[in-house]
């Protein structure tokens, strides 16, 4: 019934940690064609993956490295760049069993080779030492606390804004926007974590916010953490302005000309 109110709960029946929040579905947000409360939908994410996907980048986009650091013995540690709409030229890093002072040394050497313009890394658990041993090296690194409160609200078409319980909440919808146009490469791994994750809705503060489900809750449906979904989405956590890495790619010359994400293929 419209106006209704209950507890939030995922398909496997918990609840967020904590939480005493109850879940509405207003009528007026419209979400992509998915399972009932899967929050990106398995075409969104095909359609991204798909080799003929075309988008428009130059090197004067925002170009940003996410980070999302293992925090149990089954997880990994992923590594993952975007350059405007393009997610897939430069492959992803998945590492194991390794600690905080060689994943900052491996964050390190991209840094060096790729000159992104923002680091963004998950700073919760083990994460908060390799944001400790970055700054130590001065490289660009910014924190982001999944848990933390969001930053931005999200037009969702023309019924209205879409408020986010968290963070983490905020910039996995600010992907799923960017999937409509964005390229990611075609892996199997990370379209099974990008249509995984299920979302309900919170009140707080007198509106409803989404919520997105917790890597714990989704281990305990028998899936795999999102880690790789997660560094993509860090890509996202602030705006960057656009920067000149014309002379990265072109030995110094000041030369203007379009980025390629193709151009390895040719």
């Amino acid at each position: 019934m419209p106006g209704c109110r209950i507890r939030i709960r995922f398909k496997n029946g918990s609840t967020p940690t904590g939480s005493t929040a109850t879940l509405s579905r207003p009528r007026s947000l419209a979400f992509p064609r998915a399972g009932s409360t899967q929050f990106i939908s398995t075409e969104l994410v095909e359609q991204a993956a798909k080799a003929d996907r075309e988008a428009y980048v130059t090197f004067s986009d925002p170009f940003v490295l996410g980070v999302d650091v293992a925090r149990f013995g089954d997880d990994k540690t992923v590594l993952r760049f975007r350059r405007g709409r393009d997610a897939r030229s430069i492959p992803a890093i998945k590492l194991r069993g390794l600690d905080t002072m060689q994943v900052a040394a491996r964050v390190a050497e991209l840094n060096e080779t790729h000159h992104p313009d923002a680091i963004f890394i998950d700073g919760g658990g083990p994460g908060a030492g390799v944001v400790d041993r970055c700054r130590q090296l001065k490289l660009p690194v910014t924190e982001v606390t999944f848990g933390g409160a969001p930053d931005r609200d999200q037009v969702a078409g023309n019924e209205g804004k879409i408020a986010y319980a968290n963070k983490r909440a905020e910039m996995w919808g600010q992907m799923r926007e960017w999937l409509k146009g964005g390229m990611i490469d075609d892996d199997p791994e990370l379209k099974a974590e990008l249509t995984s994750v299920e979302y309900g809705y919170a009140l707080k503060d007198g509106r409803d916010v989404i919520i997105l489900e917790r890597k714990e809750l989704m281990k305990k449906r028998g899936l795999s953490s999102p880690d790789d979904a997660d560094a993509l989405a860090l890509t996202f956590a602030y705006p960057i302005a656009p920067n000149d890495h014309y002379n990265d790619f072109l030995g110094g010359a000041k030369v203007k000309v379009d980025y390629d994400p193709f151009g390895s293929l040719a």
